[in-house]
C-alpha cells in the first residue's frame, strides 16, 4: 500500500514540477513576445519610401500620389548637400504647379516623360524640366510650361501608356523622353520579363496567388508557425517568416530563370520610341527621345544594350524625318564623359547635372 502511496506522490510531484516549469515558461514567453510586439510609429517619408511604395493607378500599375508634398527625400543639390528638398505634385500627379488640361492659345506646353532621373531634383525648379523650362522662356517671348511628368521606377512601357491614356489630353506641343537606364536595369534585377514593370511580380503574387497562398500557409508545420507568427523568435532571425516561408517557392523558380537578352531589351525599348513617335506624329506633336546616361559608362555595364541602341538611332530618325513638328532620336550616352562629379550615384545627378542636360534639351528640341 505504501508503495502505490509512493509512486501516486512521485507522479503528482513529477506533475507539480512539469506544469510549474511549463506554466512558468509560458507566462515568461508571453511577456517576452509582449515586449517584442512591434509599436506602431510614425515613419517618415525617405527615397526609397518614394521609389518602392507610390500609389497604385489604374493603366500603368504606379505613380505619384496626388496633391502631395515631400521634404524628407535625398535629392542633394550639390555635393554633400544635406538640406530638405521640396517636392510638390499637382492635382495631376505631377512635379509641377497647377495645370489646366485645356491649353490656352498663347501657352506652349512640353512634356517629359522618364523614370527617376526627370522626376528627381532638390526643387521642382531644379529637375530638368525646370530648368529647361527657365531656359526656354528666356529665349523666346511665349510663355513655355515644361510639365515634369516623371515617375520613380518608369518604364518605356509605363511612359507609352501614360502618354497614351493622358499626356495627350492636355495638347502638347512637344514631349521629351529621358529613358533607358531603367528599361535595361529592371529585367536584370528585377521581374527578369521585358516591359514588367518595378515589383509588379509583387503584386502579381498577390492578385494570382491569394487563395494559394492561404492553402501554403495551412499547410506549413507547427514548427514554422511557432517561429514565422511569434514576434520574438522573429528577433532571432528575420528569415523565419512567413514571408519567406511563402516565397520558397518563388525564388526556386527566379533561379531557374534568366534574363531577357540584351538585345531584345535594346529592340523593346525601341519599339516603345516607335509607338509613341507614331502617336506624336498622328496628333501633329513634336518629339525629343533620348537615351540617358548613367555614371558607369566606361565599365561595360549596358554596353550591348547602348550599342544596338545607337546603331539603330540614324534608321530611327530616317523614318520620322518628315514629321512637322521635328521627332528626334538622340543618344546622351557619353555627354557626361568629363561631368562624372555630377552624380551623386550611379544615375541621378546633382542640381548642376539636372541643368547641363536641359542645356543639351534646349539646343536639340525643335519646336515650330
Amino acid at each position: 500500500m505504501k508503495q502505490v502511496q509512493y509512486i501516486v506522490f512521485f507522479c503528482l510531484l513529477i506533475f507539480m514540477v512539469v506544469t510549474s516549469v511549463v506554466g512558468t515558461a509560458t507566462v515568461g514567453f508571453a511577456f517576452l513576445e509582449w515586449r517584442a510586439t512591434p509599436i506602431e510609429k510614425e515613419v517618415k517619408l525617405d527615397a526609397s519610401k518614394v521609389d518602392l511604395a507610390p500609389e497604385l493607378v489604374p493603366y500603368v500599375m504606379f505613380g505619384s500620389p496626388k496633391n502631395t508634398t515631400w521634404h524628407e527625400v535625398f535629392m542633394p543639390a550639390y555635393e554633400g548637400d544635406e538640406n530638405p528638398p521640396t517636392i510638390a505634385l499637382n492635382e495631376h500627379r505631377f512635379r509641377y504647379g497647377a495645370l489646366d488640361l485645356a491649353k490656352p492659345d498663347d501657352e506652349r506646353r512640353i512634356f517629359m516623360l522618364g523614370g527617376s532621373v526627370v522626376f528627381y531634383g532638390h526643387t521642382n525648379e531644379t529637375t530638368i524640366a525646370g530648368y529647361l523650362e527657365e531656359k526656354l522662356n528666356s529665349q523666346n517671348n511665349q510663355a513655355t510650361h515644361v510639365v515634369n511628368a516623371g515617375v520613380t521606377g518608369y518604364i518605356s512601357e509605363q511612359e507609352l501608356v501614360l502618354l497614351t491614356t493622358k499626356i495627350l489630353d492636355f495638347s502638347p506641343d512637344a514631349v521629351i523622353v529621358f529613358d533607358g537606364f531603367n528599361d535595361f536595369l529592371m529585367p536584370t534585377s528585377y521581374g527578369l520579363e521585358l516591359g514588367q514593370p518595378f515589383k509588379f511580380d509583387t503584386l502579381e503574387l498577390a492578385w494570382y496567388e491569394s487563395k494559394d497562398m492561404l492553402r501554403r500557409l495551412a499547410a506549413q508545420p507547427f514548427h514554422r508557425h511557432m517561429l514565422a507568427g511569434s514576434h520574438f523568435m522573429r528577433r532571432f532571425s528575420p528569415h523565419w517568416s512567413y514571408v519567406r516561408f511563402l516565397r520558397d517557392d518563388e525564388i526556386d523558380k527566379e533561379k531557374n530563370m534568366q534574363p531577357p537578352q540584351p538585345l531584345a531589351m535594346a529592340e523593346h525599348l525601341m519599339n516603345n520610341w516607335r509607338k509613341m513617335a507614331k502617336q506624336l506624329e498622328a496628333y501633329r506633336i513634336g518629339g525629343l527621345f533620348i537615351l540617358q546616361p548613367f555614371s558607369m559608362s566606361d565599365s561595360g555595364d549596358y554596353d550591348v544594350q547602348y550599342g544596338a541602341v545607337e546603331a539603330a538611332l540614324p534608321q530611327l530618325n530616317a523614318d520620322f524625318a518628315h514629321c512637322q513638328p521635328a521627332i528626334q532620336f538622340k543618344s546622351y550616352r557619353n555627354v557626361m564623359a568629363e561631368k562624372k562629379a555630377l552624380f551623386y550615384d550611379v544615375v541621378h545627378t546633382y542640381d548642376e547635372g539636372n541643368r547641363y542636360y536641359a542645356e543639351l534639351m534646349a539646343r536639340d528640341l525643335r519646336l515650330q
